[in-house]
C-alpha cells in the first residue's frame, strides 16, 4: 500500500470549548495549493489544470521529503 506523507495538520490548534480538534488541511494540501497558484496561471482547459494539479502535489511531496531529510540530518 502506498502511504503518502501528508505532513500532518498545516495549522494545528488545541481543542477548546467549541471544538474537540481543529486539524483542517494537511501540510501537503497547503503546499500543493500554494504551488498551484503559480502553476495554474495562464493555463486553459481541463487537461492543463489536471497537469498543473499533478505537478503541484508532486512539488508538495518533494517539499515534505526534503523537510524529512533535513530533520534526519540535524544532530
Amino acid at each position: 500500500m502506498n502511504n503518502i506523507n501528508d505532513g500532518g495538520p498545516a495549522f494545528p490548534c488545541e481543542a477548546n470549548n467549541y471544538h474537540e480538534s481543529l486539524t483542517g488541511m494537511t501540510l501537503r494540501q497547503w503546499y500543493a495549493g500554494m504551488a498551484l497558484q503559480g502553476l495554474a496561471w495562464g493555463r486553459r482547459g481541463d487537461a492543463a489544470f489536471m497537469d498543473a494539479s499533478n505537478l503541484a502535489f508532486g512539488l508538495a511531496d518533494a517539499m515534505l521529503a526534503h523537510e524529512a531529510k533535513e530533520l534526519e540530518a540535524q544532530p
